[in-house]
């Protein structure tokens, strides 16, 4: 059974959701198990729920005790759901059944994203089995950038501008991400994107959004998919670099691509967890 959230409830199990959020096999994504993210951070983004009438947070009861805390979102203009927290003690595929017809029922023909911490194997299969679709396997890290040694940046490194607009479509081209090309060229003052020239071309490119002082790498891209260590390094020494000097204390990278695991490793940064994203199209029951 699932109920909405009072705020006469909130004191009682905000300070217990957290204790989930916290433990690895309970966690959800976005995770605050990063070193950065906080106690009061968790609360102040559970009480949005109170203001924002596009979100809302969920208690799910199993025989009458409170058992898991779900807080989602959507965008109604794009027909779209995802969580902010997925946090169940136990018996994870009621609840994800559950909230799948709730959204559902509020949102015919939505798409809801739900991440997950891979620690948290009985919600992942529990999603699994619902018929949730897994998007996306990475591995996140963070690295705190305050007094870290960075390496120098090559000339084969640069900033996009708009005349070299044609070599990044060319790189970041795939249609379907939410973030494609026609978006972070549009959107430019919130991106910072760097390409790696070889031989007169550009063959690999890094996109970072910025986001009030907390930036986050959204993906390294290399021409005909070839993974390049040596621009793989290049191009996010340069990104470090420049956050690093806009005073930003720390950087969050999520990656899929094992072979860019050890190279992280030696730039600085720190693995937090393996995220799992899962997706589902919905439709009324």
């Amino acid at each position: 059974m699932l109920t909405r959230l009072t705020e006469q409830e909130y004191e009682q199990y905000a300070p217990w959701a957290y204790d989930l959020a916290m433990t690895a096999e309970h966690s959800s994504y976005p995770t605050y198990r990063d070193g950065i993210k906080t106690r009061e951070d968790f609360m102040q983004r559970a009480q949005r729920a109170f203001t924002d009438e596009t979100e809302e947070v969920l208690l799910y009861l199993h025989e009458g005790k409170v058992r898991g805390w779900i807080q989602w979102y959507t965008i109604p203009e794009e027909c779209y759901a995802g969580t902010v927290s997925f946090l169940v003690e136990d018996h994870a595929q009621e609840a994800v059944a559950e909230f799948a017809a709730h959204v559902a029922q509020r949102m015919p023909g939505a798409t809801l994203d739900i991440g997950m911490s891979a620690d948290n194997r009985q919600a992942a299969c529990a999603l699994e089995d619902c018929g949730f679709t897994l998007l996306e396997a990475s591995v996140n890290h963070t690295m705190f950038l305050s007094g870290h040694t960075l390496p120098a940046v090559p000339e084969a490194v640069t900033l996009v501008t708009t005349a070299d607009e044609a070599e990044f479509r060319n790189l970041h081209d795939d249609p379907t991400m939410y973030w494609n090309a026609d978006r972070i060229l549009a959107d430019a003052g919130h991106w910072r994107s760097y390409l790696y020239w070889h031989a007169g071309r550009a063959v690999g490119v890094l996109c970072c959004m910025l986001d009030d002082g907390w930036p986050e790498i959204f993906g390294i891209e290399f021409e005909n998919d070839a993974f390049r260590p040596e621009a793989y390094c290049a191009l996010m020494a340069a990104c470090l670099r420049d956050a690093q000097a806009d005073g930003c204390p720390h950087m969050t990278y999520f990656e899929e691509e094992e072979q860019a695991l050890p190279l992280l490793a030696e730039l600085g940064f720190t693995q937090v967890g393996r995220y799992l994203a899962y997706r589902k199209e919905l439709k009324e029951e």
